[in-house]
């Protein structure tokens, strides 16, 4: 006479496997990731802010406290308009004060506003 007795599954609620408990540690830390990228106080301080020219002419922003260096306006200097402007359009000032828009994608340029920033203004 020849008894088979079956094993209960590897993952039970008494105990996981040890696949699926490192799945659980990686849900932890990507949790734990997402938690962390909390804006940093310095950066949302536009005192720490500083306008800065390339060398190519191009306008950059600089954190005097964080030391962090970005090309596209902080969020807590854009004005109104530019926060509520959720297109890839970036409204410029020419050095005499002439208004010309960017596209931080395709990199170019135009005098006249794009139609996604008046549909953006729009739908306000």
């Amino acid at each position: 006479f020849f008894l088979m007795i079956r094993r209960p599954p590897r993952s039970t609620q008494s105990r996981s496997s040890a696949a699926s408990d490192v799945y659980k540690r990686q849900n932890i830390h990507m949790a734990t990731q997402a938690l962390a990228k909390k804006v940093n106080p310095d950066e949302e301080d536009p005192n720490n802010w500083r306008t800065r020219q390339a060398a190519n002419g191009v306008q950059y922003y600089y954190n005097i406290k964080t030391k962090k260096t970005i090309w596209e306006k902080p969020e807590c200097l854009q004005d109104p308009e530019e926060k509520q402007n959720a297109t890839d359009w970036q409204v410029k000032h020419t050095s005499d004060g002439k208004v010309f828009y960017y596209n931080i994608k395709t990199k170019k340029s135009t005098w006249k506003m794009p139609s996604e920033i008046m549909l953006s203004l729009i739908h306000i």
